[in-house]
């Protein structure tokens, strides 16, 4: 996952430091089936994020209990939910950025 080089961004506060987002700035995850791409739930606050600056990995904790299935990634390894984990706050990013792009022109 890690490739040397490559950069992280915080998908919470949108910094590329190690400032921590608490699961409380999780505006929602959406979990879909792979399979079918049906929608299975939604969940506000679902997880927080900080960057580790010595690997530039991004770093989550998922709430207590949940299990998920991170396919044939490591223990503890959640790419396969790099969109789910933090959906809302993507989608909110893409809208801003679209209405900072239109209010320029």
């Amino acid at each position: 996952m890690l490739m040397a080089g490559a950069h992280c961004i915080n998908p919470l506060n949108w910094k590329t430091d190690d400032t921590y987002a608490p699961a409380s700035e999780n505006l929602g995850a959406r979990f879909y089936n792979d399979s079918t791409g049906e929608f299975i739930r939604e969940v506000a606050n679902y997880s927080d994020a900080q960057i580790n600056m010595t690997s530039g990995a991004l770093m989550t904790n998922i709430p207590e209990g949940e299990v998920l299935d991170i396919g044939p990634y490591p223990e503890g390894v959640y790419h396969r939910y790099d969109y789910a984990f933090w959906y809302r706050n993507l989608k909110q990013n893409v809208k801003d950025r679209i209405a900072a792009y239109l209010s320029e022109n």
